[in-house]
C-alpha cells in the first residue's frame, strides 16, 4: 500500500494582467495560466490561485477548468511540463504558476528592448 500523495489542483484561469508581473505580460492582456495549487478542498483552491494572481499582478476573470492530482494514475496521461509542476507544487507545499497560453487575440508581452530589430 502506497502512503496518500498530497492533492494538488491544475486550475486554468482565464486572468486579465493589472500590474507588473514576473512573466512580462502587458496590462490589459488577458491570457491563460496554469495555477498549481497544493490542498484538499477545490474552495480553498481557488482562493488561494486567487492570492497567487494577485501576488503576481494579475485578476482571475474565469475558470476554465480544474483537475485534481492526488494519486500517481492521476499524472500518467499528462504532459512533462505538468507532471514537473505538479511535482514541484507537492514537494514545495506552495501555490505556484505554470504556463501561460497567450495569442494575438487574448495577450502580448511587453517589448523586449534587447531584442529590437
Amino acid at each position: 500500500m502506497s502512503a496518500t500523495l498530497q492533492r494538488v489542483w491544475l486550475i486554468l484561469t482565464k486572468v486579465r494582467v493589472v500590474a507588473e508581473n514576473p512573466i512580462g505580460l502587458t496590462l490589459g492582456s488577458e491570457p491563460l495560466v496554469q495555477c498549481f495549487i497544493p490542498e484538499t478542498a477545490i474552495e480553498v483552491a481557488l482562493s488561494q490561485t486567487d492570492r497567487l494572481l494577485q501576488s503576481e499582478g494579475m485578476r482571475r476573470v474565469d475558470v476554465m477548468s480544474c483537475s485534481s492530482f492526488d494519486r500517481p494514475e492521476d499524472q500518467e496521461e499528462s504532459p512533462d511540463f505538468v507532471k514537473r509542476d505538479v511535482h514541484q507544487a507537492r514537494s514545495s507545499g506552495k501555490p505556484l504558476t505554470g504556463t501561460f497560453f497567450t495569442s494575438p487575440d487574448t495577450a502580448t508581452f511587453e517589448k523586449d528592448e534587447t531584442h529590437d530589430g
